[in-house]
């Protein structure tokens, strides 16, 4: 996990707090397919994220249901909730978005 670690947190300085991991887990999946291995690796890396919320069976606005997972921080300036929407059943990333809270 520590060579995943590398690469996500290239582009994606851990100074900028934990709600950066999520940032770079979304364009991680984003930049190209993940394969299950690597979705596997990125879901160990999202689980070590401190102050990571589990919020449960969410739907996305599509109407896909997942489960959601969450940040909260003031790293953009403003206080704002970063959650990902996971697809429990194969790890894909099925929404992410930036709410101010």
């Amino acid at each position: 996990m520590a060579a995943l670690a590398a690469q996500l947190e290239r582009g994606h300085p851990v100074s900028n707090g934990p709600a950066e991991r999520l940032v770079a887990i979304k364009d991680a999946y984003q930049d190209m397919p993940l394969t299950p291995a690597v979705r596997a690796a990125v879901l160990r890396y999202l689980s070590a994220t401190p102050g990571l919320r589990v919020d449960g069976n969410v739907t996305d606005r599509a109407g896909r249901r997942g489960i959601g997972f969450s940040v909260d921080s003031a790293y953009s300036g403003r206080p704002t909730r970063s959650p990902l929407i996971i697809d429990p059943s194969d790890g894909r990333l099925l929404a992410r978005r930036a709410m101010l809270t």
